[in-house]
């Protein structure tokens, strides 16, 4: 039974039942496909295990088989987890004879190649260049392997050049220069890519153990999501970056100038040769001159020509390229359509797979999500269908299309109308995912069935199979038993999509036989235009075993509706999201889904920026406000974020003008919570990271002494190492949940 919310739970409790819930529930972070040609199929799950009194989390794995004809189809081959140190990516070759490992430790950044008997190759990559780019804002895979196998190639921080000290004794003025790089400011790409400005292309020759950087791409085109075109590795496609003076935050920023490039050669610069002759000055001369004619001759080729292109995905024959469009948008998150490219004709032929609908359409709103899931769509084999990822309306779902027909079907299959299906892989067609909904996240699935010579989609996902398989813990023997049984098996949970104003939203309750209205918590999502999906966290599990209902929003200008229910928020931020919350809110009570003298708000980001505004306007409204990185100040979202265009364009719609009027930053700060009333009711939590880029803290430390002068009740934590999304360290990520409990706790009661 659900716990009652009359009683305030001790700190001592709240620990306990954290550290609890962290063990039960391990976060799947991918699925590794390994021998798929015959059955029984075999993979790896990766995922996460935390020790929070050691402030420490464990990369593991568990193996798997797969035999879709068996009575338990998954089966766990492996009795004890492996625990892998180090690893930040790693990629199998073609063939699957191989795989290599980017191994980062705490002194030293190595590239490992396995063959099936051992190790066989070992280069120590952060003697040549910067960090590795590992995230999918910048990657398809963070290592790509040429068909033939002997090469790979990633994206890492160009070496800088060195810079001298100021007493150095110098050759020339030219050298005494350099001493004017040690404090000049670099612009890097924002949130999350704190020191990260110049990205390049590198190649490790495997056979030869000779490592070469691409130098035929020119400077103002930032290289991201690098694919090879040939067998033997020798062209490659890639999405470039356009900015136009400063650089503007990637992550979470879908909206920015990017276009596809083909390179038909390869123009490398040794950077470590397997030679141990040194090279004689005519040697030299004549490899520096061979070096440019390669950069002239194999120049970067344009092959798209829309103002937003993103993933670039080739087909394992080389003969085919899908990618993500988009028209210019002034919104971080838009609709995208699908075009193709033959590889195979000169001119690069582009053919139209799927349009971005113009209308409203409830069957398909439209491709839209982040980029880390953009970027995860496939081929499946040498056909012509392809998966990917994308939300509708309150879930992340799992679509396959054809690139002939122009069919998209939706394929996923989830206990709850919200929640996510994350595609991971796909290899010889089965197709591996992972399921979050608000329940759990220790579920993947494995799909098989699917006959990709067939013709017409229908043809295909006929005999369509779903497998699922949970990592549970508590169906294993424990050292320590969990000291409260009730927190890891919840009665039944029911959801409810309510719909107030035209804007969605994701309801849960527990059907705990409980009489008369719940207390309720509302977490609004960030963006503006992210989207709830109603995916599993702790908090909002514990939320439900504690007694109270749960509710997801997706007010207008959310993801997962269509382009026109995106477009309907700019300029009315603020106005127009805060009433469809204000009137959820009055449904939810009068339709006995809460308890109106005990509402909840959280709220992260945009979210927390809503969520300020909300306890201004409507001081009644809220009994507690919990506002996590909040935007508290649009003007400074202007002047100091890594994303300054973003307040135009939700403010006051517009693109970035060459000069910002004081109407329009009059307009912003109205906008904005520190502008408005502080007449302020509700008990207020700011959770707040230091290193955030994307709401730098300032505006919101000023928020608290305001509140705090006028009597408020407010509370602040400041986490030194988090940034936007405050999950920085072990030590805040606990501190964050049993912080936010206790003080619900305290306020809701008094």
């Amino acid at each position: 039974m659900s716990q009652s919310t009359t009683t305030n739970k001790s700190i001592q409790t709240l620990i306990s039942d954290f550290e609890t819930l962290a063990q039960n529930f391990p976060t799947i972070t991918s699925i590794k496909p390994q021998n798929c040609s015959q059955y029984p199929a075999t993979f790896r799950v990766n995922y996460l295990t935390p020790n929070y009194r050691e402030s420490s989390f464990h990369n593991t794995t568990h193996h798997f088989s797969f035999n879709p004809s068996s009575e338990s189809p998954i089966q766990k081959l492996t009795e004890f987890p492996t625990v892998e140190p180090f690893i930040a990516a790693e990629s199998y070759s073609p063939s699957r004879n191989f795989k290599a490992i980017l191994r980062v430790a705490p002194e030293k950044t190595l590239l490992e190649i396995w063959g099936k008997t051992g190790l066989q190759r070992t280069l120590k990559v952060s003697d040549y260049h910067g960090v590795i780019y590992t995230d999918l804002e910048f990657t398809i895979d963070a290592l790509t392997w040429s068909q033939d196998e002997k090469r790979i190639a990633y994206i890492a921080e160009k070496r800088p050049p060195r810079v001298p000290k100021l007493f150095e004794n110098f050759n020339s003025e030219d050298e005494a220069k350099g001493v004017l790089r040690n404090f000049a400011y670099t612009d890097d790409f924002g949130e999350m890519y704190r020191g990260k400005s110049n990205p390049g292309v590198f190649i490790y020759e495997i056979v030869e153990d000779s490592l070469y950087s691409v130098v035929n791409i020119p400077e103002g085109i930032i290289p991201t999501q690098i694919s090879f075109t040939t067998k033997e590795g020798s062209a490659i496609v890639f999405c470039g970056y356009h900015f136009k003076g400063i650089k503007y935050g990637i992550k979470f920023s879908a909206n920015r100038e990017c276009k596809i490039y083909h390179l038909g050669g390869l123009a490398l610069r040794t950077i470590k040769g397997n030679s141990k002759k040194k090279l004689n000055p005519e040697e030299s001369k004549a490899q520096e001159e061979k070096l440019r004619n390669d950069i002239e001759i194999y120049k970067p080729v344009k092959i798209t020509n829309e103002d937003i292109t993103l993933a670039p995905v080739v087909s394992k024959d080389l003969t085919k390229l899908i990618y993500l469009y988009a028209p210019h948008k002034r919104t971080i998150l838009l609709v995208f359509g699908i075009k193709m490219i033959d590889l195979t004709s000169k001119e690069f032929t582009t053919t139209v797979v799927f349009e971005p609908p113009k209308e409203k359409n409830p069957e398909f709103y439209g491709i839209n999500t982040y980029q880390n899931r953009l970027t995860r769509m496939r081929f499946l084999g040498d056909t012509n269908y392809f998966v990917f990822n994308c939300y509708d309306r309150n879930a992340l779902a799992l679509f396959i299309g054809n690139t002939d027909t122009k069919e998209i079907k939706r394929i996923d299959k989830t206990p709850f109308k919200s929640g996510e299906c994350r595609f991971e892989a796909a290899e010889n067609g089965l197709i591996f995912a992972i399921l979050s909904n608000i329940s759990n996240e220790r579920t993947f699935g494995v799909l098989s069935g699917l006959d990709t010579t067939a013709k017409t989609v229908a043809e295909a996902i006929k005999n369509l199979k779903w497998d699922f398989y949970e990592l549970n813990p508590e169906k294993t023997p424990q050292l320590i038993p969990t000291a409260n049984n009730s927190l890891t098996n919840l009665p039944e949970i029911e959801e409810k999509i309510l719909t107030v104003r035209g804007a969605e939203s994701a309801f849960f309750t527990l059907k705990d036989g409980s009489t008369g209205p719940k207390p309720l918590i509302m977490f609004i999502h960030g963006g503006p235009h992210g989207i709830s999906t109603g995916f599993f966290t702790m908090m909002m599990y514990y939320a439900l075993y504690r007694g109270y209902n749960v509710v997801y929003p997706n007010y207008s200008g959310s993801s997962g509706f269509g382009q026109e229910f995106i477009d309907s928020l700019p300029g009315k931020v603020g106005d127009l999201d805060a009433e469809d919350i204000r009137a959820l809110m009055e449904y939810c009570c009068e339709n006995g889904l809460a308890d109106r003298k005990r509402l909840i708000c959280v709220g992260l980001s945009y979210g927390g920026f809503l969520t300020g505004v909300l306890i201004s306007k409507h001081p009644e409204l809220f009994k507690c406000a919990v506002l996590q990185n909040p935007a508290i100040s649009m003007v400074n979202m202007y002047e100091a974020s890594d994303v300054p265009d973003w307040p135009l364009a939700e403010v006051l719609n517009i693109d970035v003008p060459q000069d910002v009027t004081g109407d329009m930053y009059k307009k912003m700060f109205q906008a904005s919570p520190l502008g408005m009333s502080k007449e302020i009711r509700s008990k207020v939590l700011l959770l707040l990271g230091d290193k955030d880029k994307r709401i730098p803290s300032g505006p919101a430390l000023l928020y608290y002494k305001l509140l705090k002068d006028r009597g408020v009740d407010i509370q602040l934590a400041l986490y030194p190492n988090d940034e936007h999304v405050l999950n920085g360290t072990p030590d805040s990520i606990a501190d964050q949940f049993v912080r936010t409990f206790a003080f619900i706790d305290e306020k809701l009661e008094s």
